[in-house]
């Protein structure tokens, strides 16, 4: 819906928008429980900065990558966001 024309049909468009929050209860997207790991086993207040890396395993059922879009592309008119704060 976003992406510009010079991007071209044959490429990826499109996606869903994803929400990754991490609590005291655990870690999720898009409210669903991915991980038992919580915010105050990562120490972040701890380090210098904060490292996210975003992946596929290898022997991922689909395996073909991932496309990450910004404000211009895809079907959200939203740039990539991390927050950081208490929710109380």
């Amino acid at each position: 819906m976003l992406t510009p024309s010079w991007w071209g049909e044959v490429n990826t468009q499109f996606g869903l928008l994803k929400t990754w929050r991490v609590t005291d209860h655990g870690s999720f997207i898009d409210g669903r429980s991915i991980s038992d790991v919580s915010i105050g086993e990562l120490s972040i207040e701890q380090v210098p900065f904060i490292s996210v890396r975003i992946g596929v395993k290898p022997d991922a059922v689909n395996d073909g990558g991932i496309n990450l879009f910004g404000r211009k592309f895809g079907n959200y008119e939203t740039d990539l966001v991390m927050r950081l704060g208490l929710v109380r």
